[in-house]
Parts: C-alpha cells; structure tokens; sequence
C-alpha cells in the first residue's frame, strides 16, 4: 500500500486518504503498519505541512514508528529530542546510544546527542559532541554556527567571537552571523576588534548593509564622529530605501549633539517607514535636550500610546519636568518607569531614588538603592550615588563603608577610587585618602575632576593639587 502517491496531476487528492487512515489510528485507534519512509513521510507531513505543528501528533508518530521500527536511526534521534523537551535527559540519551549504535559514523546522531547536552547546559560535553560532528562530515558552516551558539551560551564571548568571525569568511552575506557579531561587541565594549572585523567583511562583500551600519555604530562607541556618519552615509549610498541607514545616520547626529539635523532624519524615518516607540523616544529626547520641553513631551506621550509600558518614554517625561524644576510632578513619571522596567536599565531606579531625595524622603530612596544593588551591583553610578545620600547627611562613615563594599565588586573602578579619597578628605583623613587617589590617578587622570563635582572647594586643597599635579602628563 503506497502511503503518498507521486502522480502530480493530482498530489492533494490522493494524499488525503493516507493522512485519513493515519489519523483513523491516531484518533480512533485503527491500528495501522507503515514502512520506515511512510513514517518518515508522515512526520515531514505534520512538521511542515501543517497550518499549526501539533506536537501531541508528532510524538505519537515517533512512538509508534519505533514500535514498529526499532532500528530506526531517524526515530531514535527524534525520540531522544522529544525525550529531551520533557526534561528527560538519561532516557534522551540511552535512544542517542541507541541511534550510535545503529549508526556510528552518522554525523546527525552526534548533532542531537550535542542539542541535548546544550539543552541540559552540559556545554563541555556539547561542544565535544560539535566537534565529533564535524569530523563525521556534518556541514561546516551549520556545525560551526552551532558550535559558535554553544560557545556564547556558556558565556565563553571570546571563544564564540572566533567562530561567528569565521563564518563571515565563509559566508560573508549571512546577516544572522553579522547580528551575533555585534551583539557581543556592543554587550563587551569590544569596540576596536569589531571595527576590525566589520571592515574585513566589507573586504569581501563590499555591499554589504549591516556590515557597514555595524562598523558605523562602531565608529560612533569609539567616539568617531566623522566615519560614524560616512559609514551610516555607505549604507544609504548602497540601498537608499535602507532603515538602518537613515535610523543609523540620525542616531549619529544625535551623539553627535547636532539636535535639529537628528529630528529632520526622524521626520524623515517616519514618513517614509512609519512611526514605532524608538523613534517617538528619539525625537522626544532630541527636542528635550533643545529644551523644547512641551513638544518632547508630546513625543513621549506618543510612545505611551503605542505601548503603555514603554519605561523610557515615562522617564523622559519626568526628566522634562525635571528640568523646569517640578519636583514633585516627576515623581508620578519616575515611579512608573521604575515599574515597567526594574531589571534592565539602571538610570530608571537612580532617577527614582534621587527624586526621593530631592523631596527629602531618605528612607524611600534607601529602599530604591538598596533594591538596585541587588539587580545592579557592577554598576558604579548605583553604588555613587547611594553613598551620597550618606554623604548629604554628612554620614561619611556609612558612605565610606558602602564604597569599600562596591570595591569588592569592582575593585578596577577608578570613580569609585576617586569618590573614597574624596571623602576620607572631607573627614581629614588625608593620609588615607593619598592612596585611593593615587589610584584613580593611574587608571584615569583625565577624571580626576569627579573630586571636584563631589566637593569644589577642593580645586584650592594644595597638597590634592600638588599630588595631581605629579601625575599629569
């Protein structure tokens, strides 16, 4: 009994009495035998064929093909898969086993024993797996992508920057391996190394959008204004309908603090794309800083129409009012920003926390910090300043204990190094202070002037100027 008939003039028609007869033993248990490839052929049918992936009829179909068919390389790899999304992991891997014993040379048995190791964040021995998938001939672009995935999954970034750079030689126009690229240059600051890569995929495939919007949005981290915006200029040269060129180019101009130039480029992105948050935030923050207060509060009050819970645009209100010294009338803004987003930005806490104190509410602002340390506390700006709701207080001990506490995570941090030395000098501690100071001098000299914005009456300490005086270069 054919399960599919090949006859193209008429595939469909006679395709549904086979899927009807399956379905007769799925639904009312008419028991059916089908051979390898006809199982096969079901599951591809169901998988991708279908409107909707029933995963209730998929496992069904693996369960019942095995019966039928034990050997079955190809069921036991999706048996050990589905055995794997039900957390199973000792019986995944008894039918991954199973499936190599079948099969040893096969490199697809390999790739699902390393998905399932991935899955249970065993990524030694999924890497190990990768790598043995690849001496068995698994493609050498796929196993590498995964093996880069692997790599970024278990936080190894330099290992995982390795691999997504090779993979630009081999494939030079992926636009999925060219995002995973900046995604770990941005997240680690990587700045210079992406300049470098950018530009050799550019070497060979000169055409390339995202390559060009990459190495312009590394250009502008690197505070290069001029080949930030020629970059972001290439890519609209290349496509001159391009999004991320115009978004791009505005973006710089922004940095750039060339406001009015910014907000021509967003009039622009939105007629001719549409509006969305992003850029409602953008134009706002643009007419904010030319203290155009009302109409970057119109813009803000736009993204909260497209999304209620869009933080930034709550706090770009609040820092509006900010501005014109409306105290009180922030706080509604800052506490609703600080609802909707906790866990990623720190500046919507920080604003929080300071409008307390700006309405001498210390313990509310306590409790803020306090909470922001928990989610941020790498931060330095978290650690700052909540020593200096201590030190407003003039309790320089408290803010002095918090600081020695935020070097033990950021012992390399020479604001904080700044910031310690300058109150053990409000507290005529000179001595003690000499050393904090000398450090941040050695990690940042061009900083020094934090001591100033803490205490300004330290630009007339004449030991403080004589000390960094020795260090200027």
């Amino acid at each position: 009994m054919a399960f599919f008939d090949n006859d193209d003039d008429d595939e469909s028609s006679e395709e549904k009495p086979n899927i009807h007869l399956f379905e007769n033993f799925y639904k009312n248990g008419e028991y059916v035998f089908f051979t390898v490839d006809q199982w096969e052929a079901c599951y591809n049918y169901y998988l991708y064929d279908c409107n909707k992936v029933d995963y209730k009829i998929l496992d069904f179909i693996i369960v019942e093909a095995l019966a039928q068919h034990n050997y079955s390389v190809f069921f036991a790899l999706r048996a050990a898969e589905l055995l794997s999304r039900q957390n199973r992991f000792k019986e995944s891997m008894e039918k991954v086993s199973h499936a190599m014993t079948l099969s040893p040379s096969d490199f697809e048995v390999y790739e699902c024993a390393a998905h399932i190791y991935e899955h249970f964040k065993k990524y030694e021995i999924a890497i190990k797996y990768y790598k043995l998938a690849a001496q068995k001939g698994a493609d050498g672009f796929d196993i590498r992508f995964q093996l880069a995935l692997c790599y970024l999954n278990c936080n190894k970034r330099e290992t995982a920057l390795k691999y997504f750079t090779q993979l630009t030689v081999m494939q030079p126009k992926n636009e999925f391996v060219l995002d995973h690229i900046a995604i770990i240059v941005f997240d680690e600051e990587w700045f210079a190394q992406g300049k470098q890569i950018f530009e050799n995929v550019i070497d060979n495939h000169p055409y390339s959008e995202s390559a060009w919007h990459y190495l312009g949005n590394c250009f502008l981290a690197m505070d290069d204004i001029v080949n930030a915006i020629w970059a972001q200029e290439m890519v609209i040269a290349i496509n001159e309908d391009s999004y991320i060129g115009y978004f791009g180019l505005a973006n710089c101009l922004q940095e750039n603090e060339d406001y009015v130039k910014a907000i021509e480029q967003y009039h622009f992105l939105m007629t001719q794309y549409g509006s969305d948050t992003n850029l409602y935030c953008n134009m706002a923050y643009c007419y904010e800083k030319l203290e155009h207060f009302e109409k970057a509060r119109k813009y803000y009050r736009k993204s909260i129409a497209m999304d209620a819970k869009c933080a930034q645009a709550w706090h770009g209100i609040g820092m509006t009012l900010l501005a014109e010294d409306k105290i009180k009338e922030t706080l509604y803004f800052f506490k609703t920003a600080y609802k909707f987003d906790k866990h990623q930005n720190s500046q919507f806490g920080l604003s929080l926390a300071a409008a307390y104190m700006d309405n001498d509410e210390m313990e509310k602002a306590q409790k803020i910090f306090e909470k922001l340390l928990t989610v941020f506390p790498e931060d330095f700006e978290v650690w700052l300043d909540y020593s200096m709701l201590y030190s407003e207080q003039k309790n320089y001990e408290r803010a002095l204990d918090l600081l020695q506490t935020a070097l033990f995570y950021l012992p390399d941090c020479h604001q904080i190094n700044y910031r310690i030395a300058a109150i053990l000098i409000k507290m005529k501690k000179n001595e003690h202070a000499v050393a904090f100071l000398e450090k941040g001098l050695k990690k940042n000299f061009s900083d020094h002037d934090l001591i100033y914005i803490f205490e300004p009456k330290f630009k007339k300490h004449k030991e403080l100027q004589m000390i960094i005086k020795n260090y200027k270069k």
